[in-house]
């Protein structure tokens, strides 16, 4: 965590060695995280352009990294996912004619900031959990990692991880409908 907060401080004054640090150090994480969403849809050097979208990301946004609200893997993650994700679209979208008949949407300009306030009040209530239950919630929500793979790592059954899941849900569900949302 602390080496992580020299990294950003660096790459917030502009040092290229420090990003430099920051790939090696976190390649196959961010890897990992690509192939999970866009694997099975796309070839190996798209998996690979989207790795280097999320660091050339990271990089020209590494002014408005603050450390405090998490450390650096988190930060990575999220960028990963989000751009994998965009990267997917984009090729649903490129795939899909559009008709003469078709209804286009115009977004709502209000719908990011909805979406912001809901992911927030997720995070808030991830925290009412307990570690284990918050580890495996995240583990397979949010990195999308397999049911078997959860198991192997925390040393735990199938069957118990889908259970945790399960009441996870449920806690989930009775702290934002108690929220209001």
């Amino acid at each position: 965590m602390l080496e992580d907060f020299y990294l950003i401080t660096r790459m917030q004054q502009n040092d290229e060695t420090a990003l430099h640090e920051v790939i090696e150090r976190y390649k196959s994480y961010v890897y990992v995280i690509v192939n999970q969403i866009i694997g099975s849809a796309m070839q190996l050097q798209d998996i690979e352009e989207v790795c280097n979208d999320v660091f050339y990301k990271l990089w020209s946004n590494a002014e408005k990294i603050s450390i405090e609200k998490g450390n650096l893997k988190v930060y990575l993650a999220s960028i990963a996912r989000n751009t994998a994700k965009n990267k997917l679209r984009d090729l649903k979208l490129a795939t899909v004619p559009i008709q003469d008949n078709d209804v286009i949407e115009i977004p709502d300009p209000f719908e990011h900031m909805e979406k912001q306030e809901i992911s927030l009040k997720i995070n808030n209530a991830l925290n009412f959990l307990n570690p284990q239950e918050r580890s495996i919630l995240v583990k397979y929500y949010y990195y999308y990692e397999p049911i078997p793979k959860i198991s192997k790592e925390i040393g735990i059954g199938k069957n118990t991880i889908k259970s945790i899941l399960k009441r996870g849900r449920e806690k989930l569900e009775k702290y934002l409908i108690e929220g209001g949302l």
